[in-house]
């Protein structure tokens, strides 16, 4: 029983961690209007935060998330 369990929370662990290197990389690449500033500081906020780097990922509508980055980044939305 503990193995299952501890395979799942490594899964887990692990998926977090993909999630969070694609959104800093992503970040990094795609044009989203940031100056080099404000995408490291995203970046750090992906590091700590795999449910942050989660749902940039998900945003497709530029707008959406255009707007979301900014409010990321005046602490708004944390």
């Amino acid at each position: 029983m503990t193995d299952v369990f501890e395979q799942s929370v490594m899964t887990l662990k692990d998926e977090t961690i993909e999630v969070k290197k694609d959104a800093i990389k992503t970040v990094q690449t795609v044009d989203d209007g940031l100056s080099a500033d404000q995408k490291a500081k995203m970046v750090s906020i992906f590091a700590q935060n795999g449910s942050i780097a989660n749902a940039y990922l998900a945003l497709t509508d530029v707008a959406v998330r255009h707007s979301w980055l900014q409010q990321m980044l005046d602490g708004q939305g944390m």
